[in-house]
């Protein structure tokens, strides 16, 4: 029970965000409930490069960040 308690207050303070790559790749991501959509836009900057190659790196731009909570 205090598992879920746990986890249940600690999902219930982060922000959902959606970042779309320049590839066509999309990852959903949670952060800290602290920040602001400004950091957050600023973080997943239209333009800049991030490595999302699971084996090999794969270096894409983002191309469109979307907030959900």
């Amino acid at each position: 029970m205090i598992k879920t308690i746990y986890k249940k207050r600690f999902s219930e303070g982060l922000r959902e965000v959606e970042v779309i790559f320049d590839d066509g790749s999309i990852i959903k991501t949670s952060m800290a409930t602290n920040l602001s959509d400004e950091e957050i836009l600023d973080y997943y900057k239209v333009g800049k490069k991030f490595n999302i190659g699971s084996i090999d790196d794969k270096m894409v731009k983002v191309k469109k960040v979307n907030i959900k909570k």
